[in-house]
């Protein structure tokens, strides 16, 4: 009987074995959107295409204006902020993480949490 050299559970393992079948298999899946029916004409007669154009164009070009203005609205906001108890909490926190089974810290944990207070001089609110 004739033996297949590739599947002959005798031999020693195929030459290639320790490079295949390492990493899990990935696929990339690629979707297509046509147009079907009246779809296409109603794109055309209303200048779609060239409208997201130009709301695409003026999205780029007023990008970096409201980036800034975010990020001094975030500044601002953040500017004269204050945290009380935070290290207290902090410190709690990390004894309770060495030891979660007792129950006193955990206690502890939680009304130092709830003694935290958050205030803020800023003229956002």
């Amino acid at each position: 009987m004739g033996s297949n050299i590739l599947h002959d559970t005798n031999m020693s393992k195929h030459p290639f074995s320790d490079f295949t079948n390492l990493y899990p298999l990935s696929k990339t899946l690629r979707f297509e959107l046509k147009p079907v029916g009246n779809t296409e004409n109603m794109l055309m007669e209303n200048n779609i295409v060239e409208i997201d154009k130009n709301r695409k164009l003026a999205y780029e070009r007023t990008k970096p204006y409201f980036d800034k203005l975010h990020r001094e609205f975030i500044q601002e906001s953040l500017n004269n902020f204050e945290i009380d108890g935070l290290e207290e909490y902090l410190k709690t926190y990390k004894e309770y993480k060495t030891n979660k089974k007792d129950k006193k810290l955990f206690d502890k944990l939680k009304k130092s949490k709830a003694g935290i207070k958050i205030s803020s001089n800023s003229v956002i609110q």
